[in-house]
This record gives structure tokens, C-alpha cells and sequence, in this order.
């Protein structure tokens, strides 16, 4: 029993070894291809995008919940976003926290 208690933590620890390394990678490429493309924009901004993209619209809130992000952190990155015309903030001018893509 305790053998296969060590098998499980050996291979739950390769899983995330390597889980790891293929997000490292990964953000790795995307990075190469946005500056190949010369698309000037972090990868937390194309998360934002992706996200708003799946959703027609948003609130800061609700992509702050889904990224993990606090809401002061996300705000200069939509606004970032918003000045590059990439997305655009909901047509209620009471409401400046709607996002729509």
C-alpha cells in the first residue's frame, strides 16, 4: 500500500513537471509569434481578448474572477486595449465596466 502511495505521488509530480514545461513552451511560442507578427501585446492582454471573445459582453469583475486578477490590475490593461480599438467598453455611459469584444 504504501509503495503504491509512492507511485502516485512520483507520477502526480512527473504530471506536473511536465504540465509545467508545456505551458512554459507554449507561452513561449505565443510570445514568438506576437513579436514576428510585431503584435504589441502581452499575453495576459490576449487572455483578456480570448475571454471577451467567448463572452459578447463582460464586466471587469467577471474577468477578474476568470483570470485571477484583481480588478485594479486588469483596468490599464482594458484600457490599453480599449486605445488600440481591440475592444470596446459597453455603450452605457453610467456603466463604463462593460467590455464587449
Amino acid at each position: 500500500m504504501q509503495n503504491e502511495n509512492n507511485n502516485y505521488r512520483f507520477f502526480g509530480f512527473k504530471i506536473q513537471h511536465l504540465s509545467s514545461v508545456v505551458l512554459k513552451l507554449s507561452r513561449r511560442d505565443t510570445e514568438q509569434r506576437l513579436n514576428r507578427e510585431n503584435i504589441n501585446i502581452s499575453l495576459p492582454a490576449l487572455a483578456v481578448l480570448r475571454l471577451v471573445r467567448n463572452d459578447v459582453c463582460t464586466t471587469i469583475n467577471d474577468l477578474s474572477r476568470k483570470m485571477m486578477i484583481a480588478p485594479p490590475t486588469l483596468v490599464p490593461m482594458i484600457d490599453g486595449l480599449e486605445k488600440k480599438k481591440l475592444l470596446t467598453r459597453g455603450t452605457d455611459a453610467k456603466d463604463r465596466r462593460r467590455i464587449c469584444s
